[in-house]
């Protein structure tokens, strides 16, 4: 019941979560990389490579389930 009160179905959450994971990974692999090596790249902020690598997954896999 609760697949059909989110509208989506079960496939579909685990389609999004296994996508969400693997992007998190490459963003969490960059993040490390960037705080080893800082002249390659330049994060402002003071947040950890978790809260990055999360923040920059949940703004960017969204755009995938987009419809034109």
């Amino acid at each position: 019941m609760k697949a059909k009160e989110s509208g989506r179905s079960f496939g579909e959450r685990m389609q999004f979560r296994m996508l969400l994971s693997v992007v998190f990974l490459y963003f969490f692999v960059g993040a490390v990389m960037g705080r080893m090596f800082p002249g390659q790249s330049v994060q402002a902020s003071q947040a950890t490579c978790y809260e990055h690598a999360r923040q920059s997954a949940y703004s960017v896999v969204p755009y995938i389930y987009m419809r034109v």
